[in-house]
């Protein structure tokens, strides 16, 4: 009888994805959880893997020499849950729904999703929402479907990665390890202690080199930005030239070249882990 009602149980509502009220909620958007403890939402069915569209996209690169270049990304993702929602009472059951509206309406809002142990996080925007209740479902509704879309294709970690290299005087030789399955932009982060003389700072990977030249203070802080092509010295933004390589997938070589002169730095680096 057991296993014959597990049998119903499952053709109805669909099958658990499983809950450990020890972690943190396995789908939440906007700070409302999908997939609560005591199952008045729950989320019975989720697609977010292999879902998003590939563009072709031309622009100018001014750092090389206005060229045109044409490459293909990844544009979109969607993300489709299968989600029952139930209550005591009918009335009990309508104030949940509303309450499920307000907390889907936002556009462009945080959706986080807890896997392999870590919870990963995108920004996305619902772009379809269906109730499908029927005449007999006076206190809960087993087939809502949700659909959200975001413009990024790929999980970002939630809690950064990090690496430090403290009271650097000479040119530095790292490997810096990305864990995830997909490129990233990290920032450095340059906080300079004593400084005798310093004009040009060079950071290589895998052949590309992004070089520095800027009088440096002491404990003025440089930060090189790789997400978004942008290099500041104490909060203003100064030139530079040559390439931002990516931080590949697994183990990046890198090289830190201060020039001559005499210094004592620290270096941080910090990036967001990406998944598809």
């Amino acid at each position: 009888m057991f296993w014959w009602g597990l049998f119903w149980w499952i053709l109805f509502w669909g099958w658990a994805v499983p809950y450990d009220a020890g972690t943190p909620s396995i789908f939440v958007f906007n700070w409302y959880s999908l997939h609560n403890s005591d199952w008045s939402v729950r989320v019975k069915n989720s697609n977010h893997d292999d879902l998003w569209s590939i563009d072709l996209d031309t622009y100018n690169t001014p750092r090389l020499d206005w060229g045109g270049v044409l490459w293909h990304y990844y544009r979109k993702k969607q993300i489709v849950l299968d989600i029952s929602l139930s209550a005591t009472t009918p009335a009990l059951l309508n104030t949940l729904i509303d309450t499920f509206k307000k907390n889907t309406r936002e556009t462009e809002w945080r959706f986080e999703v807890y896997l392999d142990w870590e919870t990963r996080r995108v920004t996305a925007s619902i772009t379809n929402l269906k109730f499908n209740r029927k005449y007999h479902m006076i206190n809960f509704v087993q087939d809502v479907q949700i659909t959200f879309s975001t413009m990024d294709p790929h999980w970002s970690e939630k809690t950064a990665t990090s690496k430090s290299y403290l009271a650097i005087a000479a040119d530095l030789n790292e490997e810096i390890s990305n864990d995830g399955n997909v490129g990233v932009y990290p920032k450095f982060y340059f906080i300079f202690g004593t400084v005798g003389a310093l004009g040009t700072l060079a950071i290589t990977m895998w052949g590309y080199t992004i070089t520095i030249t800027q009088t440096i203070a002491t404990w003025w802080i440089l930060i090189i930005d790789w997400e978004n092509k942008e290099v500041t010295y104490n909060a203003t933004a100064i030139d530079y030239t040559g390439t931002f390589p990516l931080l590949e997938v697994w183990a990046n070589p890198i090289t830190f070249d201060f020039g001559a002169g005499s210094y004592v730095c620290d270096i941080a680096v910090i990036y967001y882990e990406k998944f598809r």
